[in-house]
């Protein structure tokens, strides 16, 4: 991604992307609270962690996608806790930080909120496919279209 040539420029959009980035980890916190209700049928302790909240919703998923939760986890953590002062450190002093430092952080946080994006899209896909009762609307091209199971994964009744 190009950093713009201003300083000023550059840290509107390191902000537009943290924020972006951070929005779509709050999406993800709301999706466990979600997935926690359809797998324990009560909601999560109140002020239980995303992290807490995977490890009991890890018990009840296939391995691959338990550890591709951990992974979103780790990708929320990382963008609440480390990015910015991660890559070479950022000063949050208009003028002071290196175009190669926004790049850095950049690339960063768009790695971290893609992780977040395609775990959050397996999730939703295995709620469906293992039967859930959920319907799953999601927005593309095509505008608003529901979430199907896929053929590889034939829809089961879940017990609910």
């Amino acid at each position: 991604m190009n950093v713009p040539r201003t300083p000023e420029e550059a840290q509107n959009l390191l902000f537009l992307l943290l924020g972006s980035a951070i929005a779509q980890a709050q999406i993800a916190e709301a999706q466990a609270v979600s997935i926690y209700h359809l797998i324990h049928h009560r909601n999560p302790p109140k002020r239980a962690t995303l992290g807490a909240k995977v490890q009991e919703i890890k018990k009840s998923l296939p391995p691959d996608l338990a550890a591709e939760y951990k992974q979103l986890v780790e990708a929320r953590n990382y963008l609440a806790h480390e990015v910015l002062s991660d890559c070479g450190g950022w000063t949050g002093v208009i003028g002071w930080d290196p175009p190669s430092t926004f790049g850095a952080l950049y690339e960063a946080i768009t790695t971290a909120r893609a992780t977040i994006e395609r775990v959050s899209r397996l999730l939703s896909q295995h709620l469906v496919d293992a039967g859930y009762p959920v319907m799953i609307a999601q927005i593309g091209p095509d505008g608003v279209t529901q979430l199907e199971p896929t053929a590889a994964q034939p829809h089961r009744d879940r017990e609910t």
